[in-house]
Parts: C-alpha cells; sequence; structure tokens
C-alpha cells in the first residue's frame, strides 16, 4: 500500500514541476522554496480537523445525554 501512495505521489509532484515550469514559466527550485509555507497551512488544517472531529463527538453525547436524561 505504501509503494502504491508514494508512486502516486511522485507522479503529481512531477506534473506539478513540468506543469510549473512549461506553462507558468516558474524558475527551477520555486516549488522547492514552497515547502515550509505548504507545510505551515497543513499543519493547521490538520489540527483543525482534529479539533472539529472532537468538537463534533463532544456535541453528539452531549445530545445523546440530554435527550436520555429528559
Amino acid at each position: 500500500m505504501f509503494l502504491c501512495d508514494s508512486y502516486v505521489l511522485r507522479r503529481i509532484l512531477r506534473r506539478a514541476v513540468r506543469y510549473a515550469t512549461e506553462k507558468l514559466n516558474a524558475k527551477p527550485g520555486m516549488l522547492a522554496s514552497l515547502v515550509d509555507t505548504v507545510n505551515e497551512i497543513l499543519v493547521i488544517m490538520h489540527y483543525f480537523s482534529v479539533f472539529l472531529a472532537y468538537f463534533v463527538l463532544f456535541s453528539q453525547l452531549y445530545e445523546t445525554v440530554r435527550f436520555y436524561t429528559w
């Protein structure tokens, strides 16, 4: 499973680099300079999605308790 995932990721990255250089006339290494920014965004989104999942879980538990204690 991991080999397939890495293969797909490599293909996506290759296409991104090719598109950036051919269509956007980006300089070589331009996408590499974006790695830190993308990493920060993904970390923030990960923590937000974890927070949202716990919020939904606790909301469901709260409503269940309210329903059965009424």
